[in-house]
């Protein structure tokens, strides 16, 4: 089963919410995300460091002009998802925004998990050290 992540290029989320999705999913095997920065790049570090296969759906630019090739790709990734996790910061626009939508209407199930503001490398690294213990 795929667990799908859809979030914004410049937040990340405290990794207690990645954690708790690695919990209460057990189920997915597979973790599915768009590989853009930010949150999907954090997904991506997580699930790498505790086994957890991934698949990234990159956007097609050759075969979809540059505004709607990310929209088309959350699509895929909301298609072949059983669930979806989101990052979202509130904002009624742009592609994280689009995809809860497009989920709503298509009927996959999802949930949202809030951003972190701002995190320091210093934040960062102690919580990884935190995680590791």
């Amino acid at each position: 089963m795929k667990l799908g992540f859809s979030g914004h290029r410049n937040r990340q989320v405290n990794l207690k919410w990645l954690e708790w999705a690695r919990k209460r999913f057990p189920m997915f095997n597979v973790w599915v995300h768009g590989g853009a920065g930010g949150f999907d790049s954090q997904v991506e570090r997580f699930a790498k460091q505790r086994g957890i296969k991934t698949e990234i759906h990159l956007p097609n630019y050759t075969l979809y002009p540059a505004k709607t090739a990310p929209l088309t790709r959350n699509r895929q990734i909301v298609a072949e998802s059983n669930l979806m996790i989101f990052a979202w910061d509130g904002r009624k626009y742009g592609g994280t925004f689009y995809t809860m939508q497009y989920c709503a209407e298509v009927g996959t199930p999802f949930f949202v998990i809030p951003i972190i503001v701002k995190k320091t490398e210093k934040q960062q690294q102690l919580e990884q050290l935190t995680l590791s213990l």
